[in-house]
């Protein structure tokens, strides 16, 4: 391989590298929801449920589409979810007649925005955050700009309500990494170009 498109590849590597961290560095990051997420609403047994729920009365499944950030205090290591924007996809007709917030958008993500998740010690390459109110609720970040929701709660054996997610979200590139991978890019070919020219 030429000597100078070699470096090229490198420096490619090295800044691709950079992308890939750099997010994880900063104290708020960005995240899209990726398609195939799941909401689940079941309504508390006491009552008749939610009439129209799909598949059931007392189980409202949903898809979820959107994006949140999520900040960790470095002291505490306290993560939280801000500026939750979310569309949940089917039961069109039970979110329009909304019985309890839990079933609408605005709702949902209210509720999300109220959790507080406590840092868990693990021995694995990720980090998992419990929410302090319902520890089943779980957000888990594998540190390479994948972070997944999981769980809730049920309380339906004791004629309450509960609520399950299962979605995994991807990280949104900061303007800097998208312009430094441009960058880099540009540099690798303008010398894989000159090491041509050398040939």
């Amino acid at each position: 391989m030429n000597p100078m498109r070699f470096v090229g590849h490198w420096v490619i590597a090295g800044i691709l590298i950079f992308a890939a961290a750099h997010p994880l560095a900063a104290s708020v990051l960005r995240y899209d929801i990726e398609p195939g997420g799941r909401y689940t609403y079941c309504p508390s047994p006491e009552g008749i449920g939610i009439p129209g729920c799909d598949p059931s009365d007392l189980e409202c499944v949903f898809g979820i589409d959107g994006s949140f950030s999520v900040m960790v205090e470095p002291d505490t290591r306290i993560a939280t979810l801000l500026d939750v924007d979310l569309t949940l996809i089917g039961n069109d007709e039970v979110q329009q007649s909304a019985p309890t917030p839990l079933v609408t958008d605005e709702g949902v993500a209210d509720w999300l925005e109220d959790r507080s998740f406590e840092n868990l010690i693990t021995a694995g390459p990720f980090e998992v955050f419990a929410d302090e109110t319902h520890p089943n609720l779980q957000l888990t970040d594998f540190l390479n700009g994948t972070v997944t929701l999981s769980g809730g709660f049920n309380n339906t054996p004791s004629d309450g309500d509960g609520v399950d997610f299962e979605l995994t979200a991807e990280v949104v590139p900061e303007p800097s990494s998208v312009f430094l991978l441009a960058v880099g890019l540009a540099v690798a070919l303008t010398w894989g170009r000159a090491g041509d020219r050398l040939a």
